[in-house]
């Protein structure tokens, strides 16, 4: 389970690393010469038609695997007697990442 919570957690940053260098370094620029600025954003209804039901089923999907990690941090910290030692801990950093 860790070693597939760290793969997740490499994809996830790799992507907003991505993310990041398209909207800081890209920004909308086009490659012509003389174009004109275009902010990164949906350019027409269409587009903005698909990329919103695509977020929010993204958000419901992963609502569970939040939650689910946020409950295992609470379980960590309210009951740390039930682990072994340090178990509460690797506990919590389990249920970091996967949050």
């Amino acid at each position: 389970m860790f070693y597939s919570c760290l793969v997740v957690n490499g994809i996830v940053n790799g992507l907003l690393v991505c993310m990041i260098y398209a909207i800081i370094i890209n920004d909308g620029k086009d490659t012509d010469i003389g174009a004109q600025y275009t902010p990164n954003i949906a350019h027409s209804f269409a587009v903005w038609f698909v990329k919103f039901p695509c977020t929010l089923a993204l958000h419901f999907v992963l609502y569970p695997e939040v939650a689910n990690g946020m409950n295992l941090m609470k379980f960590a910290n309210n009951q740390p007697h039930l682990f072994v030692n340090n178990g509460s801990e690797i506990s919590f950093i389990l249920g970091f990442c996967q949050v």
